[in-house]
């Protein structure tokens, strides 16, 4: 299928290069109608675009007769392909939506002749003004009709409605640069009473003449006329009894905002609640009268309204579609508000709403940030003098010897879920583990810095690679090749090893040299099942003492039947969770501690065991060559096998601890990135 473009152009040089770039993804034909009033350097613009473009292309200057709808119907007849495509000078489809032209054109059902596509209107703050659908692709195997001197249409005698659709996954961008919308809001004005007064003055109840030329006067801020035209407008469609709900809607709604520019505010309200009557699914309306009872200093009614407004989605056939409302508007307003009633958390939480829909609005962000340090503010410093450090961790495993000992020198405030209120308030948050809670810290720049823990399962995940680093401090890492997995990342990086106190862990007065053990939670990374095997295939008299439960229901059925398939219920012995594993090891006496993991950052539990005396043997997972001496470490079940007859051999039980597994050196470590992290932290606020 083969599209012809046709551009109707006067003036358009700064924005015409865009639209010919756009035109040119997708056509094989484009016909460029050009304004035989046009000052500026439109002409040029077009030399410089058609050695790039391979299509047909047709250039013709036409006599401006104070019509649209005569200038497109005019290039209509010079389109030779067979679809049409219509763009404006300034209007150019959404980058990437050039490609969907042809895709659609391949599905579309033969009986449909006509496409709406979405407009994106006059740009705001980021956002669209204002977003409906219009007429801008049909078959050239039919006679089209523009109608309409002014917001010309294609007419339904042309094309009636039951042979076009609506496609949203197409946008077609519309945006002037500032200078040329103004000049053009004031030749619009001029052409829309040249062109509407006629025609009402013929007609007093062209709806159509008076809805427009209400929009016209309301655009160029001349409330009283536009009040006029759009009184007159809901007049004429009520006593003609054909009111098109989204119109009368629309008009209503304009009447209100023009009483809010007027600041006739309970006609404000009056207008509003009549505009509902016919499209109480209007966000714009809505929205209105949140802001109209601002300002008439009814904050509870207020609420509920901007509420209402921030949950209700326009119908597709609404006229126009308000960017601000159908956005992030309704929560701006319930974030200043709440914050004006020092509710901070319900400030949060509406800018973080809005953020969804906006993320990148400076008010919102500002907001949001106001509302935490707000809060930050009531949480109780108990030492003014010390350092606030706020931790988060879900679970507590690894962090409370590190809380312990940053509490000499810090207020300490320690979290299992994140509080953002309180990252507010730190001058340094740690947060362990790269998970959910780092995720939604580092959505946000704070005045503390953030540092991460990362052990090894968060390098895997899917979540990992959404976290916004750049928000990120430091990274720890308790191992080298997790490290090395995670890549780059645009933060620093650190590696601290987990360590151990070793004299917490007396070693063990002798071994039970056919006593085997495993310490640590049971699923399918721990690879128990392999593990079971060698020791099925090892001297009989070697028993597996197992502290530690299961964490899968299926992987623990698996496993039981495989004990007993195997007739081993005499040689597992499992122990259950151990609270006091120092005790558990002394009772069990065993000669080694067994780890068949697939992958893992720094087994704990061998550290712990390794100060007992109770030698490792550890299958070698990726990186544990960075850990552990290469006498603990077997690759087969033939290695398995000879070190664990080395076993017999051993002495009289003494630490197996490397030199530098200590807790205090950990502890040594972390201090010296706090205290790194805190003044980068005093030189940001200074600066």
């Amino acid at each position: 299928m083969s599209i012809s473009t046709f551009i109707i152009v006067k003036n358009e040089a700064a924005t015409l290069m865009r639209t010919l770039e756009s035109a040119g993804r997708f056509s094989d034909e484009i016909i460029i109608g050009i304004d035989d009033t046009t000052t500026d350097s439109t002409v040029d613009v077009i030399s410089e675009f058609l050695p790039s473009f391979n299509g047909e292309v047709e250039i013709f200057e036409f006599m401006w007769n104070d019509s649209f709808a005569e200038a497109r119907n005019n290039a209509i007849a010079r389109c030779n392909c067979d679809w049409i495509f219509q763009l404006d000078g300034h209007e150019f489809l959404r980058p990437g939506d050039e490609e969907k032209i042809k895709e659609l054109l391949n599905v579309i059902p033969e009986d449909i002749r006509l496409v709406a596509i979405e407009m994106w209107d006059e740009w705001v703050d980021g956002q669209p003004n204002s977003r409906f659908f219009q007429d801008h692709l049909w078959r050239n195997d039919f006679e089209v009709i523009y109608d309409g001197a002014m917001h010309n249409y294609i007419s339904t005698e042309s094309c009636p409605t039951e042979f076009r659709i609506k496609t949203p996954e197409i946008v077609i961008f519309h945006q002037r640069t500032k200078e040329n919308a103004k000049i053009r809001k004031i030749q619009r004005l001029e052409m829309a009473e040249k062109v509407f007064l006629p025609e009402i003055e013929k007609n007093p109840g062209d709806l159509r003449s008076l809805f427009y030329l209400a929009q016209s006067y309301l655009n160029s801020e001349l409330y009283d006329q536009a009040e006029v035209y759009y009184r007159k407008y809901i007049e004429a469609s009520e006593n003609q009894g054909i009111p098109s709900e989204s119109e009368q809607s629309w008009a209503y709604y304009k009447l209100g905002m023009i009483s809010i520019a007027k600041e006739k505010f309970d006609l404000a309200v009056e207008n509003f609640f009549k505009g509902l009557e016919y499209r109480a699914d209007s966000p714009e309306i809505w929205l209105g009268l949140g802001e109209v009872f601002l300002l008439m200093d009814k904050p509870r009614e207020a609420e509920r309204f901007l509420l209402t407004a921030g949950n209700t989605a326009p119908e597709e056939d609404h006229l126009f579609r308000y960017g601000l409302a159908i956005t992030h508007g309704p929560w701006l307003r319930l974030m200043q508000l709440h914050y004006s009633q020092g509710n901070y958390a319900k400030a949060f939480r509406a800018g973080m709403i809005g953020l969804q829909k906006k993320p990148e609005n400076g008010d919102l962000l500002e907001g949001v940030r106001a509302s935490l340090s707000a809060a930050a503010l009531r949480i109780k410093v108990p030492d003014s003098k010390k350092k606030n450090l706020y931790v988060v961790d879900a679970t507590g495993q690894f962090t409370t010897r590190l809380v312990e000992d940053w509490k000499k020198s810090h207020n300490v405030i320690v979290h299992e879920r994140l509080d953002l209120a309180h990252m507010a308030w730190a001058d340094v948050a740690f947060v362990e583990w790269a998970d959910r809670n780092l995720f939604e810290a580092a959505l946000h720049k704070f005045r503390c810095h953030l540092i991460t823990r990362i052990h090894r399962y968060e390098v895997y995940q899917n979540l990992f690679k959404e976290i916004n680093w750049k928000n990120v401090h430091l990274a720890v890492f308790t191992s080298k090749y997790i490290r090395e997995k995670a890549g780059e990342l645009p933060c620093r990086t650190a590696i601290i090893e987990n360590k151990i106190d070793p004299e917490q862990y007396r070693p063990l007065e002798s071994y039970n040299r056919w006593n085997l053990c495993y310490v640590g939670y049971i699923h399918k990374r721990k690879n128990l099942g392999f593990l079971i095997d060698l020791l099925n295939a090892s001297d009989k008299r070697f028993k597996l003492h197992i502290a530690g439960d299961f964490q899968d229901e299926e992987y623990q059925d698996f496993i039981l039947n495989q004990i007993e398939s195997l007739k081993m219920q005499n040689r597992v012995i499992f122990h259950g969770w151990q609270v006091d594993i120092n005790s558990w090891f002394d009772d069990i006496k065993p000669v080694s501690i067994l780890s068949v993991s697939t992958s893992e950052g720094l087994p704990y539990s061998i550290l712990e065991a390794e100060a007992k005396g109770i030698v490792p043997l550890v299958y070698s997972y990726p990186g544990v060559k960075d850990q552990f001496k290469e006498d603990f470490i077997f690759s087969s079940s033939l290695e398995f096998k000879a070190k664990l007859k080395k076993l017999k051999e051993m002495g009289e039980p003494g630490r197996l601890v490397i030199p530098h597994q200590r807790r205090d050196e950990e502890l040594s470590a972390f201090r010296s990135v706090l205290a790194e992290m805190e003044e980068r932290s005093d030189k940001k606020s200074k600066n």
